[in-house]
């Protein structure tokens, strides 16, 4: 099985993704995570892409707040 240009570009957006320096719950930067997990995620046949980019959009709204102060 070979890699898409679309697998590739969703796992070099998820790569840049920095931790921040919160903790919660013995979990590092959960927004971070969450959003990693969004990149990755592929929408369902059910769900269609749209709704998987707004969820991407609220993560990263949540993750750029993460990092002010």
């Amino acid at each position: 099985m070979y890699p898409t240009i679309t697998t590739k570009l969703q796992w070099l957006k998820m790569i840049q993704v920095k931790n921040c320096s919160r903790i919660i719950n013995d979990d590092i930067c959960p927004c971070a995570t969450n959003l990693r997990k969004l990149y990755l995620k592929k929408p369902q046949i059910h769900q269609p892409s749209l709704r998987a980019e707004r969820q991407i959009e609220v993560a990263l709204k949540k993750y750029e707040e993460c990092f002010t102060p």
